[in-house]
């Protein structure tokens, strides 16, 4: 009898990198057809592949429930009350975002040291980048709250 063991089969393709080498790690899901479709979009319209797109997505969660979380400690009590509940102040935070984008954007786009507000070209970019962002995550949030609406139906 022989003490050789048989020697295992070769894999096929190219060898695996070090971890320390990869840059992303491989997940699998399940995701209904609508869903692809809304991320396939998605990713087309900001240039991206699906698989930046659902990264990208997973990522922003994740600020969400950091928010969320922000919003649930006593600090920020007060202010819940004043904007009728969590949800409510999670919208004037990101309403907030988009106002100082906008104002970013006024800054970089003329050249004055004038404030956005005492300045009338500043104002109308301001404005419009306001209006555009809010716009767009208004049809978002009605997507969203449709297709949850779709999935609680039996």
């Amino acid at each position: 009898m022989s003490t050789e063991s048989t020697p295992e089969p070769k894999r096929r393709g190219r060898p695996p990198k070090p971890a320390a080498e990869r840059k992303s790690d491989n997940f699998k899901f399940r995701a209904r057809g609508s869903i692809r479709d809304q991320l396939e979009a998605s990713a087309s319209k900001n240039s991206r592949s699906l698989s930046e797109e659902i990264e990208f997505r997973i990522g922003q969660s994740f600020n969400y429930d950091d928010i969320h979380d922000a919003v649930d400690d006593g600090f920020t009590r007060n202010i819940r009350l004043l904007f009728g509940g969590a949800d409510h102040t999670i919208t004037m935070i990101e309403l907030a975002g988009y106002l100082r984008r906008s104002i970013q954007a006024a800054d970089t786009q003329v050249d004055s040291d004038e404030p956005w507000f005492s300045n009338d070209l500043k104002k109308q970019i301001v404005e419009d980048t306001f209006v555009h962002l809010a716009k767009r995550a208004l049809k978002g949030a009605a997507a969203r709250a449709q297709q949850e609406a779709k999935s609680l139906k039996p």
